[in-house]
């Protein structure tokens, strides 16, 4: 009996269940890879309607979506939940087995159970949650660029490199599932009016910069290992990915230190003492660049 075959009557992480039988992820890579320019059309929609929705709405009054937004929310929270469970517990299988070079170089993304349904069920999630930009233009909050650019890369690249079933896309998925698993729940219990301690949020943001790290160094050894016939991987894929992680670290940690280190400082109203003054620094700006700010400005009180 193959490994594969082994794996599906193991109790546990390698147990599947009837819904993640339904997908073959070899015929959905030659899918993605065969339709590259739906990938491409999505996203020039995307970035289209981010500049041309941030423009229609600067004279128009900005919506209250907070029961969409916890109801969006909680979908997502579900099923990032589930997906980090699912696909957790193949790759520490994986581990123990393979080893980190299993891990990173193996077929079991697309040829073993379980990840060969949430691995491409990932891929199309990450243009589903273009819808998470909309929140942010029509509630006219401050859409940063680390927000956009990172949701177009990351739908792009999970496009691409799935399609070509190129090494470590099993890491990547697996983290991204964690943190998201994290940040959507926190954006749900927030759309639900709770007040959560800023902590969590810091500690949110961290584990986002942590995923960065991992991201670069999976780039790293796929580089290392690509050349020894096991680990898939192309020049430019290595070059995308390094450059895509590399940013991502960048723009992140930038956007630690400047939002809970170093923030900026409030600022005194020109307007006379008769007028309430406004606060010119939210007193929650994102959370993460993903996702939508939940705590609106409120006026100082004189």
């Amino acid at each position: 009996m193959s490994a594969v075959n082994a794996s599906i009557d193991m109790d546990g992480g390698y147990s599947e269940w009837e819904f993640e039988k339904t997908l073959d992820s070899n015929e959905v890579s030659q899918w993605l890879t065969s339709n590259m320019r739906i990938g491409l059309g999505f996203s020039a929609i995307y970035v289209m309607g981010v500049f041309a929705g941030k423009k229609y709405m600067e004279d128009k009054p900005k919506f209250n979506l907070r029961t969409p937004m916890l109801v969006w929310s909680l979908l997502l929270a579900v099923f990032s939940i589930f997906g980090a469970v699912r696909t957790a517990s193949v790759m520490f299988e994986v581990i123990v087995e393979e080893g980190m070079r299993g891990l990173i170089c193996g077929p079991r993304l697309y040829q073993g159970p379980i990840t060969r349904f949430w691995g491409p069920v990932f891929v199309f999630s990450k243009v589903l949650e273009y819808m998470d930009t909309m929140f942010i233009i029509l509630r006219k909050q401050r859409l940063i660029f680390l927000h956009w650019y990172h949701h177009l890369t990351v739908s792009l690249f999970a496009w691409w490199s799935f399609g070509a079933q190129f090494a470590g896309g099993g890491v990547f998925m697996t983290v991204n599932f964690i943190v998201h698993a994290m940040m959507y729940t926190y954006y749900a219990v927030r759309a639900a009016g709770i007040r959560v301690p800023r902590p969590i949020a810091v500690t949110i943001t961290a584990s986002q910069i942590i995923q960065m790290f991992i991201g670069c160094w999976t780039v790293y050894s796929v580089n290392s290992w690509r050349f020894d016939g096991d680990c898939k991987s192309c020049l430019e894929h290595v070059f995308y990915g390094s450059v895509m992680y590399g940013s991502y670290l960048i723009l992140f940690m930038h956007f630690f230190y400047t939002t809970y280190l170093h923030p900026p400082t409030r600022k005194q109203d020109s307007k006379p003492a008769t007028e309430t003054p406004i606060v010119t620094e939210p007193e929650y700006v994102h959370l993460t660049t993903e996702g939508f700010n939940l705590r609106e400005r409120k006026p100082k009180q004189p």
